[in-house]
């Protein structure tokens, strides 16, 4: 569950929600993509992520991850070009998220 609310920080249709803390401890989940370098630069790029989205309408629009990164890769200049580890957590996101739901799902029916 901790994983669903944490990717849940990522959307931002509702920025108040975005907690760097939770994000950066993403990338601590016991795999290969992400370095000990990326996991201490995260945390300066989520903190100028959030204000750029803040900023931007166009970003209002985003209800969920997939068309986050599509946006990310649509505004080049704010996307995944100047936030490679924010956009590469969303991707970890997008493979992982369908794996966590599964074992929630399975959880409750038992």
């Amino acid at each position: 569950m901790e994983l669903l609310v944490s990717f849940s920080c990522l959307i931002p249709k509702d920025s108040s929600k975005f907690d760097v803390e939770k994000l950066v401890g993403l990338t601590q989940i016991p795999c290969d993509d992400f370095s000990n370098s990326d996991q201490k630069d995260i945390k300066y790029q989520f903190e100028t992520f959030i204000i750029h989205v803040r900023r931007l309408n166009e970003f209002r629009v985003c209800h969920d991850l997939a068309i986050l990164a599509a946006k990310m890769v649509e505004l080049e200049i704010e996307g995944h070009v100047v936030f490679p580890l924010v956009y590469h957590l969303i991707e970890f996101a997008l493979l992982l998220l369908p794996v966590v739901t599964t074992s929630v799902e399975r959880a409750f029916q038992q």
